[in-house]
């Protein structure tokens, strides 16, 4: 599987066939890692500590990972570990992390206005070939978001009111010091 970030608004994309092209955000690599890949490893505590470099070619800026080179690394996970994408940096203010099977998730890809969104329960689209991510039968995989260290769960999966990409995302837009109080994170279980 790979997933991709997409600098603009924090698209994060995990496709289960292969690389995702056309996106200069950050890129997750499933598969055998080797010390050579020369991939961004999560810290001791498998986190992902992201900030925002506004000084590079993207429009909105770039996402760099904490310990990693560069920006819009490629992140390295291994299946069945949960990761913690943490945004507690102000550079991200108005940068929120959302998870998506494609590239620019909601937004569309290619010749598709619409494509499943990475939510649970499985979106029914992910069964038609054209998209194919279905990731099988009662296999539980979307992003759980927090604030302040609470995250929501599958009982409770994106209620849009007290979790949830739907409250995530908005907070992100409250005026920078109000943003500044609280901490945003996402947990991710690839399975």
């Amino acid at each position: 599987a790979v997933v991709s970030t997409q600098s603009t608004w924090g698209q994060l994309v995990l496709s289960q066939h292969g690389v995702c092209v056309g996106n200069s955000g950050i890129f997750l690599y499933m598969g055998a890692i080797k010390a050579a890949d020369n991939l961004c490893q999560s810290n001791s505590e498998n986190e992902f500590i992201f900030k925002v470099n506004f000084h590079t070619p993207g429009r909105m800026g770039e996402f760099q990972v904490e310990g990693c080179n560069g920006t819009s690394p490629v992140l390295a996970f291994r299946r069945g570990e949960t990761y913690t994408l943490v945004q507690h940096d102000i550079t991200n203010w108005m940068h929120p992390l959302g998870l998506a099977y494609y590239p620019d998730g909601a937004h569309g890809f290619q010749e598709f206005i619409e494509v499943p969104e990475l939510e649970f329960p499985t979106p029914q689209a992910c069964d038609q070939v054209q998209f194919s991510c279905n990731p099988g039968q009662g296999v539980k995989q979307a992003p759980l978001y927090g604030i302040d260290g609470v995250y929501e769960t599958y009982d409770d999966w994106n209620n849009g009111v007290t979790s949830g990409l739907d409250v995530y995302e908005p907070a992100f837009k409250v005026p920078q010091d109000q943003w500044m109080e609280r901490k945003y994170s996402v947990q991710i279980t690839v399975p």
